[in-house]
């Protein structure tokens, strides 16, 4: 149910935002003005953010300090789930705030001096998160920016590097030895699963004629001998400067020339490459494979 909005000092009504006042009451407004925490208050979790709504909307029309707005959440949303995330839900209310009173000069430097209040003094915001949330131009006149304009560059030079940026390997700057040591790694590996198979074969046969079974050994083996081989391409990537879609290559062909039955192997290798890199390498090499068999 809505409820008759509070008046401010120059007469407006506290609904300007549209904001049903359900929960901060005149009598919970009251209580926080006088440094009490509204101890019978009960903020169901589908109404949290509507909590904060109006909470910080009072804290404009009825003057609430910050220190009487950090109370009335903590005390709101105490013993809650949304707890934890206080400092999310306050941020997006104050974002909201924010283009809500874009058009009102005071209201706005009222806002940008509560949300420096619950930033620097209350502590019940981050300076990180408000500034991931918040425009340029209240982040500077809430005193977190010098400059609305420098910031938004900053955020489209950060922008664009993080999207649209893409690694290019310096081929003047790869060491070939650490090709040559990678391809002696795999080659060390597929023979040691020839080994290994071999082994399994005359174990398996010891077995049959009574002597102890050897599978669970040599599985904890062939677990070892994985991993080793991972831990060794990571660390010739790193040395060499390595292009890992490169690296990834020869895994593929180095698996393509491995027996059927060694192919499981080879696929934990796969790990080491981020899965869309590996099928587009998969489909560069199927496209060599077709020119070639036209050519023939």
């Amino acid at each position: 149910a809505r409820l008759v909005p509070v008046a401010s000092p120059r007469g407006r009504m506290g609904s300007d935002l549209g904001v049903a006042v359900d929960l901060v009451t005149p009598d919970v407004v009251a209580q926080l003005k006088k440094g009490e925490a509204p101890s019978e208050l009960v903020v169901p979790p589908a109404k949290t953010k509507s909590f904060l709504l109006e909470l910080v909307w009072a804290a404009l029309i009825n003057d609430l300090d910050a220190s009487a707005v950090a109370s009335g959440a903590n005390a709101a949303l105490e013993k809650t789930a949304d707890e934890e995330n206080l400092d999310a839900l306050l941020t997006d209310v104050v974002w909201f705030v924010s283009l809500a009173v874009e058009s009102d000069a005071r209201l706005r430097v009222k806002l940008a001096e509560l949300a420096n209040a619950l930033v620097e003094k209350e502590r019940v915001i981050k300076k990180e998160t408000l500034m991931t949330q918040c425009e340029g131009e209240f982040l500077e006149e809430a005193g977190f920016v010098a400059s609305a304009s420098a910031f938004r560059k900053k955020e489209i030079r950060v922008n664009t590097r993080v999207v649209y940026t893409q690694k290019k390997f310096n081929l003047l700057r790869e060491e070939t030895e650490g090709y040559a040591k990678v391809i002696a790694v795999l080659g060390a590996f597929k023979d040691g699963l020839r080994f290994r198979a071999e082994k399994g074969n005359v174990d398996e046969g010891d077995a049959l004629i009574g002597k102890e079974e050897t599978k669970p050994r040599a599985s904890s083996e062939h677990e070892k001998a994985t991993s080793s081989v991972v831990r060794a391409a990571q660390s010739l990537i790193g040395a060499f400067d390595l292009d890992p879609n490169r690296v990834l290559e020869l895994v593929l062909e180095a698996c393509e020339l491995a027996p059927p039955e060694h192919a499981p192997a080879f696929m934990e290798l796969f790990s080491l490459f981020r899965a869309e890199n590996v099928a587009q390498v998969l489909g560069f090499a199927f496209q060599n494979h077709a020119a070639e068999a036209a050519r023939e």
